[in-house]
């Protein structure tokens, strides 16, 4: 595994105003130009034709290879293929916790682990993108989200667990390594 880089949560936030296109209609799944997606993060571009749709849409995704370009690709890719409940002010880190805690909103006591957002090499040179995101629904729940990227381009697989549970009469930690 190669070195760590940790984030704060400000990281996934895009940092290009842009205005996001509708999708247009037309027969089968809709195509979406992700131009203005692609572009409201400043390490992405569109490398190949703007209409896409499905999970090929990273394919049309370049960056510049550092850290920080994995990271805004990450969340490009939940916002080109959108998961219930994942939006980029979701994800957490130490200091959002902190914040929390303060107010007495953090029902999970101390976590023994970091959870800033997360950028490593696994041990076949892939690049890696972990996050979390809390949820305040009718069960409190922090999710884990996992993307291993192809080691060339911005191609990758993506999953998620639920990490943390609590409802209201218990706490469910799924220690996960």
């Amino acid at each position: 595994m190669g070195g760590k880089t940790v984030f704060k949560r400000s990281a996934v936030q895009s940092n290009i105003v842009a205005h996001i296109a509708p999708a247009r209609p037309g027969s089968g799944p809709p195509l979406r130009d992700i131009n203005p997606v692609v572009t409201s993060f400043s390490q992405l571009r569109v490398v190949k034709e703007a209409g896409s749709t499905g999970a090929d849409v990273m394919k049309k995704v370049a960056g510049d290879y550092s850290p920080l370009s994995y990271l805004q690709a990450a969340i490009c890719y939940h916002l080109l293929n959108p998961h219930p409940g994942m939006e980029s002010n979701s994800v957490i880190d130490e200091s959002y916790v902190e914040v929390l805690r303060s107010f007495d909103l953090w029902p999970f006591g101390d976590i023994a682990r970091s959870l800033n957002p997360l950028f490593f090499r696994d041990s076949l040179d892939h690049p890696v993108v972990v996050f979390f995101t809390y949820h305040r629904a009718a069960r409190e729940t922090i999710v884990k989200h996992v993307h291993r990227f192809n080691r060339e381009g911005y191609s990758l697989k993506y999953g998620s667990r639920t990490w943390a549970v609590h409802n209201r009469s218990q706490l469910s930690l799924k220690r996960i390594k």
